[in-house]
């Protein structure tokens, strides 16, 4: 046996990429190496791909799970008198916002509220109808002045929906929608 080293010196020979075994130790055989043959694998039913059919489930369950998570459950809905405490300071609120947001050089005030609707869910809503009308005073002016009259009346119809923790005196304006009345 020849001992291959690599350069020209005694060592073991490195093996030849396709040979069989018997090839490679020296040993000749008459057959060239062929590769093993694979065990026959069983034969397979041909079905339709599950992945569509899964990837619809999943989008039909996350729709659901969003419409579910969206809709409010009312646990109560009445309505109540204008003169209610957490009333009188949601329309403060509702005032001071409106007024600050307003592109008009005067305030504006609170004359009638026709109609005001509790929602009772995770929170307290309030769904207010409310006219209001220019006052004399400007914006930078304190807001408890007499009413416009003459070229300056001006009356404003207004529905706000505030959502409100009265505990934490915390008021978000919802949607707020007013017509020159």
């Amino acid at each position: 046996m020849q001992i291959w080293t690599g350069e020209g010196s005694v060592g073991v020979p490195p093996p030849r990429a396709g040979l069989n075994p018997a090839e490679q130790s020296g040993q000749h055989t008459d057959q060239l190496w062929q590769p093993k043959e694979e065990a026959p694998r069983p034969a397979t039913m041909a079905r339709a791909p599950q992945g569509p059919r899964l990837l619809l489930a999943i989008v039909g369950a996350l729709v659901a799970l969003t419409y579910q998570t969206r809709r409010k459950t009312f646990i109560s809905v009445r309505e109540v008198p204008a003169s209610a405490s957490v009333v009188v300071t949601t329309l403060d609120y509702v005032t001071k916002e409106f007024n600050k947001k307003s592109e008009d050089k005067y305030n504006f005030r609170v004359v009638r509220v026709p109609k005001v609707v509790q929602k009772l869910t995770d929170h307290m809503e309030y769904h207010i109808d409310v006219e209001m009308r220019r006052t004399v005073c400007f914006k930078s002016e304190a807001n408890n002045c007499s009413f416009q009259d003459g070229e300056l009346y001006k009356k404003i119809d207004c529905f706000f929906s505030v959502s409100v923790l009265p505990w934490f005196e915390k008021y978000k304006l919802l949607t707020k929608n007013c017509t020159d009345g």
